[in-house]
């Protein structure tokens, strides 16, 4: 079979250069080109309120604000946390930043994930919902910013965590993260 086109270097940057001169004469052909060249944001326009950047090293006084529709539910400022029912005894507890989640059994609260952030909530959001007290905890993974407030629920729940997530933490030794009681592996698919 013979090959009717070889693909080389020299061929390849012909094909780009060509390329880049359809699209720019397609672009001057175009009646949108000149209204897209003045719309905030298009190619070589800056978005609106847009902070100048700033040389390496000097610090802005704030990045872009984050949209209201973005933020997430109020919370109150009086209580610092939101707690939500989601049905079936399920509730989250969130900061607007972390969250956890518990469930409500008939021998107490399993809670997943204690949040340092949210460490004086849970209990306090738990309350709201029942008086049983927390004998699981479930950890997701083993970030001190989703499990760092353990030690500050107090009790001692059974704590459960991937086999993986108990290495990580004999190796941390972190006080604040307690080592899993029961463990578990997922093998296979």
């Amino acid at each position: 079979m013979k090959t009717l086109c070889r693909f080389t270097p020299a061929r390849a940057a012909i094909t780009f250069n060509l390329l880049v001169c359809l699209t720019a004469f397609d672009m001057m052909l175009s009646p949108h080109a000149a209204a897209a060249e003045d719309t905030p944001g298009a190619p070589g326009q800056p978005y609106p309120n847009m902070p100048a950047i700033a040389p390496l090293g000097v610090r802005i006084g704030r990045h872009l604000q984050v949209p209201e529709a973005s933020k997430g539910p109020a919370i109150d400022p009086a209580q610092g946390y939101r707690r939500q029912d989601l049905g079936k005894g399920l509730h989250v507890v969130t900061d607007n930043l972390y969250q956890c989640m518990f469930l409500v059994c008939s021998t107490g609260v399993v809670l997943v994930d204690a949040p340092p952030s949210l460490a004086q909530s849970i209990p306090k959001a738990i309350a709201e919902v029942t008086d049983k007290t927390i004998t699981h905890l479930v950890y997701s993974h083993a970030h001190i910013d989703h499990i760092g407030g353990t030690k500050a629920l107090g009790g001692s729940p059974l704590i459960v965590a991937h086999e993986e997530t108990k290495r990580l933490l004999i190796r941390a030794n972190d006080p604040d993260r307690p080592i899993p009681t029961v463990t578990f592996a997922i093998y296979g698919n």
